[in-house]
């Protein structure tokens, strides 16, 4: 049997048919104010849980709640972005986070979402679903929660910025100036040298790493096949005086020649982070290049070719300011607004 399920059915198919299960599973990367109680948690069945609460669309207060519970088990994975509902006699894989209504940020944001699931009882595909579920669960990226992670995950959802305002802006900088508080996670990186030598060492073997351990790319440094999507050289690192904080979007604004700074794009540092110790230097902090996506939000913003020339125009500048690490990106923004010509006003 096979059922296409809308966001609004997932919760009470999934509350129905688990009624009599020993066992259930979820996978669900963002959970919201009411999914205990919708998917009908708590009734002392065996349930194992993976969500990704360094999102900061995972809402950590529940997450303690379901910790709570009694033979509940909860784990998080950084790069989670799979939804899985399962147990031995049927699976529901789709797209609908835990939440009341199956939308992946609670509040208005995102409200009105679209979303589809497939529900089947078909033993081989709730083999498939299952086993996929218990890799994800033995990855060693899969981290217990522990109190101190909970703590922090709960301090960032408070300061956490609203989202109420849509953003109409297509690319990085238009946006950031649309609304500068969502990006409070977004900074450019500025470097006039090269990485030591131990650290370029170190970061060739990750990059090489991704075809060394049994077959899994870059287990070896916690970083996994869809990290090396776009080839080897997806995978950046950074040495910084200032520690950067785990989730950081970098803007790479490269400026070893001095007379032709160029940026890169963008990269993510994981959550939590991967920091590989240097001999006599900075650690070596990896990020693993793509488009900006903030909070949850669909839409990636990248760099126009525009941008990217407004900030080598003001490289300098920008480096000479942050010379212990990364400089925010609406910090970034304002050098370059501040530096356009102003019109002038005559008297007519």
């Amino acid at each position: 049997m096979l059922k296409l399920l809308r966001e609004y059915e997932v919760a009470q198919e999934f509350r129905r048919r688990k009624r009599t299960a020993e066992q259930v599973v979820i996978a669900v990367p963002f959970w919201g104010k009411g999914a205990i109680k919708s998917l009908g948690l708590g009734n002392n069945q065996n349930v194992r849980i993976i969500c990704n609460l360094g999102s900061s669309a995972c809402n950590p207060d529940v997450i303690a709640d379901l910790k709570k519970l009694p033979s509940v088990e909860v784990r998080t994975h950084s790069r989670l972005h799979a939804k899985i509902y399962a147990t031995k006699q049927f699976s529901i894989v789709g797209s609908s986070n835990a939440s009341t209504n199956g939308v992946t940020i609670e509040g208005q944001a995102l409200k009105g979402w679209i979303e589809a699931n497939i529900l089947s009882d078909d033993p081989a595909l709730v083999n498939t679903t299952t086993a996929l579920f218990e890799e994800i669960w033995c990855d060693q990226e899969t981290k217990r929660i522990t109190a101190e992670a909970l703590r922090k995950a709960q301090d960032a959802w408070k300061s956490r910025p609203k989202q109420n305002a849509t953003l109409t802006a297509r690319t990085l900088l238009a946006a950031c100036r649309e609304n500068p508080k969502l990006f409070s996670s977004v900074f450019v990186y500025a470097y006039d040298a090269p990485l030591d030598p131990d650290a370029e060492g170190s970061l060739k073997q990750v990059r090489e790493s991704r075809t060394s351990v049994a077959g899994k790319p870059g287990a070896v440094h916690g970083l996994g096949a869809s990290d090396f999507k776009s080839g080897s050289k997806a995978i950046w690192g950074y040495q910084s005086v200032k520690p950067i904080e785990p989730g950081s979007w970098l803007v790479d604004l490269n400026c070893i020649n001095g007379d032709n700074p160029t940026v890169s794009g963008c990269a993510q540092v994981p959550s939590p982070s991967i920091q590989i110790p240097v001999k006599d230097g900075n650690p070596l902090t990896l990020a693993v290049r793509q488009p900006v996506r903030l909070n949850g939000r669909a839409r990636q913003l990248r760099l126009s070719s525009e941008e990217k020339s407004a900030l080598v125009v003001q490289a300098k500048e920008i480096l000479k300011r942050s010379r212990k690490g990364p400089m925010p990106l609406n910090k970034a923004v304002r050098i370059i607004d501040d530096a356009k010509p102003k019109t002038a006003h005559r008297r007519s």
